[in-house]
């Protein structure tokens, strides 16, 4: 990963009942008392280590060229995409990687081909959001703050799957922004009353992206996933890899084609969805009941963590130089 000699700040937000100061290094007292008891990880926690897994994903990247950021940006711009979501093991994602290391590149971003993620997904006291996906509304939001580890931005996005099957996502840069410009973005782009969202779940993951030689899809793979809920808990997903192809409508891809040889198959995914069912007993989860089982019976996922949860997302931030 890239290294940086200067300290970099995270993003602090203007001070609205929503999106109050979003920063893992600010956990309020509470979450720092979770955080000092034993965090009881299993020895089957892939994500306890990651800055060894981000060094593992990097050299599996070598078998592709690079592409960088500004080419993927004019090649495969896609804001308003279908996506598809696949559910991989471990076996079956380092033979993929093999299957398309001829026709797709890496992205290379920041200096890296392999970036880390944290997420914080917003809802109201009643789940709204996440009812909305429970209960198969076909048009429905999420509204989070994405933390980019490798560049130190952050991004205030809108995410909304349409009832055409269309995702759209709008952000915004909070980097020195006014607090009338998070205020006109959400009225403009977030159509709830804001007043009542709070952070209910932070995911923690490293992606790497392979754009197409051929076409304009972009894949995105997500490994060594972790979910932290609002009271500092935790469920490692162990060897899951989660692949989501971006691409225009009705397009049929050399990795679709690829993975379907694999016997793996679409699969929807929610990160907030599955998250917040795990981690959040007493909400009705039936409609995410095959992901929950999928990840029980993973051969070595499965594994939840004590309240540390906190100063876990505190050490990934740590590691990429970004401080309070």
């Amino acid at each position: 990963m890239t290294q940086y000699t200067t300290e970099r700040k995270i993003p602090v937000i203007p001070a609205i009942p929503v999106i109050s100061a979003i920063s893992a290094n600010h956990a309020t007292e509470a979450t720092h008392e979770c955080a000092m008891q034993r965090d009881n990880i299993s020895p089957k926690d892939k994500t306890a280590n990651p800055e060894k897994m981000l060094k593992l994903r990097a050299l599996q990247a070598e078998m592709f060229g690079r592409i960088s950021l500004e080419e993927t940006n004019k090649k495969a711009s896609l804001l308003d995409r279908i996506e598809s979501k696949y559910l991989l093991s471990g076996d079956q994602y380092v033979r993929l990687l093999g299957e398309l290391s001829d026709t797709y590149s890496v992205l290379e971003a920041y200096g890296t081909v392999v970036s880390s993620y944290v997420t914080s997904y917003y809802d109201d006291d009643a789940f709204t959001l996440y009812y909305q996906h429970h209960n198969g509304h076909s048009d429905r939001y999420k509204l989070r703050m994405r933390h980019y580890l490798s560049s130190g931005e952050s991004y205030l996005e809108v995410k909304h799957r349409t009832n055409r099957g269309a995702t759209q996502k709008s952000r915004i840069n909070t980097c020195g922004v006014e607090r009338g410009d998070i205020v006109r973005f959400l009225i403009e782009k977030f159509p709830y009353d804001i007043s009542g969202f709070r952070p209910v779940l932070t995911t923690v993951y490293t992606r790497m992206t392979l754009v197409s030689d051929e076409g304009s899809e972009r894949i995105t793979f997500d490994t060594d996933l972790r979910f932290i809920g609002a009271d500092g808990r935790s469920y490692d997903c162990g060897s899951l890899v989660i692949a989501e192809s971006k691409h225009e409508r009705l397009a049929h891809t050399v990795a679709q084609k690829k993975m379907k040889e694999l016997s793996v198959r679409k699969a929807s995914f929610s990160k907030y969805c599955v998250g917040t069912a795990l981690l959040n007993r007493g909400l009705k989860s039936n409609r995410f009941k095959p992901k929950l089982l999928y990840l029980s019976r993973a051969s070595d996922a499965g594994a939840y963590g004590g309240f540390g949860g906190q100063a876990y997302v505190n050490s990934c931030f740590r590691r990429a130089g970004v401080t309070a």
